[in-house]
């Protein structure tokens, strides 16, 4: 089941780059792959790539709910709490300087 997710991730990260991801300086990526650990995601080599299309979206004015809606609707196998959490724990750690109105 992870092992379907996580490529079903991989698959969304290509999906979701929309422009290129820009660095910021509250950007902890250590932070968000340990919060993705302990919200039961296991890593993988996509998590980052991932992340970083999130916060470009969320930096494009696109809220937390749209993208995770977006993310579930590109990879239909995937459950709304993973997607969900994803955007949540990137916007956290990866792009803390966007603005998103959605609350887990």
């Amino acid at each position: 089941m992870f092992r379907t997710i996580l490529t079903a991730a991989a698959l969304t990260a290509a999906i979701l780059v929309a422009a290129p991801a820009h660095a910021s300086t509250g950007e902890d990526t250590t932070g968000y792959l340990a919060a993705l650990a302990r919200d039961g995601i296991p890593y993988a080599p996509s998590a980052i790539p991932t992340g970083e299309s999130v916060c470009t979206l969320l930096r494009d004015g696109v809220s937390e709910s749209s993208v995770a809606n977006y993310m579930a609707s590109a990879i239909p196998d995937v459950p709304q709490w993973f997607v969900r959490t994803v955007t949540a724990d990137a916007h956290t750690y990866l792009c803390p300087d966007a603005t998103s109105s959605f609350q887990r």
